[in-house]
């Protein structure tokens, strides 16, 4: 868990870090596709220097992330490495909900009907009125 508090002013500085290492990071790795691509023995040296850069930014994003408390959801991971975006995830939870909520609207629905045939039938048995006022 994070143990410091972090400002609002913190965090929007946070961000711009953070989209500036991801910017960074992506650009490092378009670098370092194109130098495996045309690799010689002589860029080699060049190809460790971006590769300890990438490592760097992977360590600052990381570091830039922890002024924010946000758990991830490990079923989101597993979506996004099936190849499907995060977006779609959601849609996905989303309909999910929305059909557990009909569901539950649906038995809720039930129970009263229940309880209105059970009123009616035992409303007229005085011995149960006190007990029927509370429903």
């Amino acid at each position: 868990m994070n143990q410091h508090t972090y400002t609002d002013e913190q965090k929007k500085i946070s961000l711009e870090q953070l989209e500036r290492g991801i910017l960074d990071t992506v650009n490092t790795l378009s670098e370092l596709n194109i130098m495996i691509e045309n690799f010689t023995s002589d860029s080699e040296a060049t190809w460790f220097f971006k590769l300890n850069k990438l490592v760097e930014n992977y360590n600052a994003v990381k570091n830039v992330g922890r002024a924010y408390d946000v758990p991830i959801p490990p079923q989101v991971i597993d979506h996004i490495d099936n190849g499907t975006s995060p977006s779609q995830f959601m849609s996905t939870v989303q309909q999910s909900a929305i059909e557990r909520c009909d569901v539950m609207n649906g038995r809720n629905d039930v129970f009263q009907v229940l309880l209105d045939s059970i009123k009616q039938e035992i409303g007229n048995n005085e011995e149960f009125a006190e007990e029927l006022k509370t429903l």
